[in-house]
């Protein structure tokens, strides 16, 4: 998506993008986290001594990939629809594979970013500035945006 076609929106969209984009940065760090674990568990030696304790992690492990994989399916095909993307659920089809995933998630961020700074909207570390968008809807009469 080009810069140019951000001032087409409607500013419920921008605080909707604002919104999602605070979500996908989340979803990004929840993915690291999970991709190392998950590799981590890989690298346990299996011939140790615990192997009662090593399987109740590594379960503890999949069970936390799978509910991240799930909110990630979710997010994506969120902010994809948020974002006027055409394919959004092969976006979330495309969370499935791991490190596709997270190129996915940081495809939709940048797109966000971009929307968001046409707008004027200045983005920080974790997102859109809070006050930024605060101040974008209450000028454009939309309401409380990031609850």
């Amino acid at each position: 998506m080009s810069v140019d076609q951000a001032s087409t929106w409607a500013p419920a969209e921008i605080v909707a993008v604002a919104k999602w984009e605070r979500y996908v940065i989340f979803l990004i760090l929840l993915e690291l986290l999970s991709e190392v674990a998950f590799l981590a568990m890989a690298m346990v030696p299996r011939n140790s001594g615990s192997d009662a304790a090593i399987s109740v992690i590594a379960l503890l492990v999949l069970v936390g990939r799978v509910v991240v994989l799930a909110l990630c399916i979710y997010g994506v095909y969120k902010m994809a629809s948020v974002l006027r993307k055409r394919a959004a659920a092969v976006y979330a089809v495309c969370m499935f594979l791991p490190l596709v995933g997270l190129i996915v998630l940081l495809t939709l961020n940048s797109a966000a970013m971009d929307v968001l700074k046409a707008q004027g909207i200045k983005i920080g570390l974790m997102g859109a500035n809070r006050d930024d968008v605060e101040r974008y809807a209450n000028q454009a009469g939309v309401g409380a945006p990031l609850t």
